[in-house]
């Protein structure tokens, strides 16, 4: 872990305890390694200090605890998509990647840390020749599938310990390809659309799932009782929906606009009505529909 608890007594206390601060370092380490870890103390001053002890007995190393694996790129608007663990082969994991516009860049992400990203070492990398990773400094290093619209990739990543060490595989295929546009995907409910919104500062997207008539995705309000949101229709986040006024919602009139590549401030808001009866805590599905294979309207109503 790159940080390290630092212990400090610079204030007296009626218990005689010890601050504690965390302190990022540049360790890293591998299971097997051995540290030697001391306290001094010198008056009312205390530091916890740590030395490597030397290289990793691959006879020593605990099993790795193999954690789950993620696959994130702009098909799927940078969330985490679990990859499927193997039974027969430990630590490989797969993936099956439709791309809903042409592209396809994608990392690899452990526990859905964005400190522990496995990719290339330069920016869309069109082979899997080398594995960086896992680490937090991969802004930009993609690897990139360079398929179109339809395709279907399997993706493959291993990761296993060999002769102490940590040894990280990635490989994928083109398994099937449709010539089929975006706006079909969408039509026949195979479309990747998310909800981005007031609930996380307007953070992370939330995928909306395709229930039969409608994209879908629930939201729950918080302490303010109300709750803003956009549409994001594909994964590269440039595309949305947008009313055409602002804090709109089924009880006010306004039209549907987009996808736009624009950064209105426009939003449907939950609560804004009294007629939501939206209070903090409660839910709401919130339902995106289409007429004639178009978006047509945004619903939403409370969950009992």
């Amino acid at each position: 872990q790159a940080g390290a608890l630092a212990l400090s007594d610079e204030e007296p206390s009626r218990d005689g305890a010890a601050a504690a601060s965390l302190v990022d370092t540049t360790d890293t380490a591998e299971p097997g390694e051995a540290f030697r870890v001391r306290l001094r103390i010198a008056g009312k001053f205390r530091v916890v200090t740590w030395e490597r002890l030397g290289p990793i007995n691959p006879d020593l190393a605990p099993e790795r605890s193999d954690g789950g694996y993620y696959i994130s790129g702009d098909f799927n608007s940078w969330t985490f998509d679990r990859m499927a663990p193997s039974y027969s082969d430990f630590g490989l994991h797969t993936a099956d990647v439709r791309l809903f516009e042409a592209g396809g860049e994608f990392q690899i992400i452990r526990d859905c840390s964005w400190d522990q990203v496995f990719h290339p070492p330069s920016e869309q990398a069109l082979s899997a020749e080398r594995v960086v990773g896992p680490s937090s400094g991969s802004e930009g290093k993609t690897w990139c599938l360079s398929g179109r619209v339809g395709d279907v990739f399997r993706i493959q990543f291993s990761r296993a310990r060999e002769e102490g060490r940590d040894v990280k595989k990635l490989s994928w295929q083109l398994v099937s390809s449709e010539s089929v546009t975006t706006k079909e995907l969408i039509a026949r409910g195979e479309g990747r659309l998310f909800l981005i919104g007031s609930w996380d500062g307007w953070e992370a997207p939330r995928a909306m799932n395709w229930d039969g008539a409608a994209y879908a995705c629930r939201v729950r309000i918080g302490s303010r009782g109300r709750e803003s949101f956009q549409i994001q229709v594909g994964g590269g986040g440039a595309k949305k929906l947008h009313p055409s006024r602002d804090d709109a919602g089924p009880f006010t009139p306004h039209d549907l606009m987009g996808p736009l590549e624009n950064d209105s401030p426009l939003s449907w808001t939950i609560g804004y009505h009294g007629a939501d009866y939206a209070e903090s805590g409660s839910a709401f599905n919130v339902r995106l529909h289409l007429r004639n294979g178009r978006f047509s309207e945004v619903t939403w109503e409370k969950l009992r």
